[in-house]
């Protein structure tokens, strides 16, 4: 969800015992924290839209636990059943604070500022990778995201509860704000009209070119960010 990653056809034959998804048929990455975007052409009544994810996991959890109940009780079934929104909660908030380059301040904390990130995102509909990557570091980048294509959104007032959490947080101090990624514009994305861009070359005449460029931009990326 941090991602932004829409799996096509998120039901429980596309999840495994522990936890990872496949089979994403026709996935997307949503370009904005829109909980209605869909993934899939034929979900027409969006059944696995991107804010229905985590209720589709839980769905399949309690299929997983029916399975289970010869081994276990129902009680006890339904306790770790009832465990997984908090447990998404913790998750969620800590996966964003991950991608803004910021240090924990607590769970409740946490939580608050997660809270006022999305419901900025979803306000503004701003795009969902420019805003992590703008205000990466939280105030620590503050200049940077003023001079960013969607510096509009950051001074509407929906921005302002962002802006309070940002200003007691500290950055984590493996940040590279000095790095090269963070000087470009916009970041490095793989929005479907992006993907289908690189292969139509291939396809046409096994031109790679663009493949490669890409290729090379996300290890860019991945290098400033610190990923291995």
């Amino acid at each position: 969800m941090v991602a932004g990653f829409v799996h096509g056809v998120l039901n429980s034959d596309n999840i495994n015992v522990t936890g990872e998804s496949f089979d994403y048929g026709p996935w997307r990455f949503a370009p904005t924290y829109d909980p209605n975007f869909t993934a899939a052409y034929f979900d027409q009544n969006g059944l696995y839209a991107f804010g229905r994810q985590p209720g589709a996991v839980a769905w399949n959890l309690s299929r997983l636990a029916e399975c289970l109940l010869p081994f276990s009780d129902k009680d006890t079934l339904a306790s770790v059943l009832e465990s997984f929104g908090p447990v998404l909660q913790r998750s969620f908030s800590s996966e964003l604070l991950r991608r803004l380059g910021l240090q924990s301040a607590g769970e409740t904390e946490d939580l608050a500022l997660a809270s006022a990130f999305v419901a900025f995102l979803v306000t503004s509909q701003a795009g969902l990778e420019q805003s992590f990557f703008d205000w990466y570091g939280g105030l620590a980048s503050e200049a940077r995201a003023r001079r960013s294509p969607a510096s509009d959104h950051y001074a509407a007032q929906s921005f302002g509860p962002v802006l309070e959490q940002f200003a007691t947080r500290i950055p984590i101090s493996s940040l590279r704000l000095e790095h090269s990624y963070f000087t470009r514009a916009e970041p490095c994305t793989m929005l479907i009209d992006q993907v289908e861009s690189l292969w139509a070359p291939i396809a046409e005449s096994d031109d790679w070119t663009a493949f490669h460029r890409k290729c090379e931009a996300i290890s860019e990326m991945a290098e400033a960010y610190g990923v291995r």
